[in-house]
């Protein structure tokens, strides 16, 4: 499988996770969300995912999987972070910038997923309670 436009995707869906896990989502929570607004391929490949855990695979069979479905070395970055997270614990939204950062970086983006971005933060801002945004006077 050819992942050029998945990849060129991805540092803008990592924008996405990030967003949407500082925002206490949770990481299946954020990638479904992802995979029902995402364009394609980015949202067809995560849906791939989640059919895999909705089939009975733990996460780590579910990556394998996907992995193989989707052999981008981006991704491959992802599920080693998401891993690593899972054995040491620590703030995944920091990890994955650092990686999605990295990512941006070294491949330029469709724009695909702005809208999306844009959209997700107006819904991460909505859900900040008032006394967050005041301002102090």
């Amino acid at each position: 499988m050819d992942t050029t436009a998945f990849d060129r995707q991805f540092g803008d869906l990592m924008v996405i996770v990030t967003v949407s896990l500082r925002a206490g989502y949770s990481l299946r929570q954020t990638l479904e969300i992802a995979a029902g607004l995402g364009p394609e391929p980015t949202g067809s490949v995560l849906k791939q995912w989640l059919a895999h855990l909705e089939g009975g695979d733990s996460y780590d069979e579910a990556f394998v999987q996907l992995l193989q479905d989707c052999p981008s070395p981006y991704l491959a970055q992802f599920v080693d972070v998401v891993r690593h997270h899972q054995e040491v614990g620590g703030n995944l939204a920091l990890m994955l910038d650092e990686v999605g950062q990295h990512i941006r970086e070294q491949v330029e983006s469709d724009g695909a997923l702005f809208p999306y971005i844009r959209d997700l933060c107006q819904q991460v801002a909505a859900r900040v309670p008032e006394y967050v945004k005041a301002e102090k006077t």
